[in-house]
């Protein structure tokens, strides 16, 4: 994500906002902001993304990607049904080879929806998540293919 503090920076300034007024918009300290705009913290959470994204009025697929589009509904915490107590699922951030797959599918015409990064996401066994976009490929068609049906 060494182009994420870059993007953020364009995007702030495109809106003429200083970066104060993004770290009052967004509830997230200057500092910190300004340390992203520097690339110094290249990971941000998933929840720090999103309010970023928010204020810019971008998607955080946008955000992270190489062209602005359109807003999209944004959430940080999903919840599913585990016998009677929900379980809290918090997404991981976009790793770096989920970024490089999200904009190889936006070259290919094929978008992947804020929904659909947000669940790729939370996909990670033993803590690793894939490392290639053929590996991202074929885990995204077949959950693709098997929720279609």
């Amino acid at each position: 994500m060494k182009d994420l503090g870059k993007r953020i920076r364009e995007l702030r300034e495109a809106r003429e906002l200083t970066l104060s007024a993004l770290a009052t918009k967004t509830g997230i300290t200057k500092p910190y902001l300004w340390r992203i705009e520097r690339g110094d913290k290249t990971h941000p959470s998933l929840a720090t993304l999103t309010k970023i994204a928010d204020a810019l009025g971008v998607s955080v697929a946008d955000l992270v990607s190489d062209d602005v589009g359109a807003e999209t509904e944004s959430s940080d915490i999903y919840f599913i049904g585990a016998g009677s107590a929900p379980i809290e699922i918090v997404p991981q951030p976009p790793s770096d080879s989920l970024i490089k797959y999200s904009k190889m599918k936006k070259r290919r015409g094929e978008p992947l929806s804020e929904e659909e990064i947000r669940m790729l996401c939370c996909i990670s066994y033993h803590g690793r998540q894939p490392e290639n976009n053929s590996d991202w490929d074929y885990i995204f068609e077949s959950i693709r293919r098997v929720l279609e049906k």
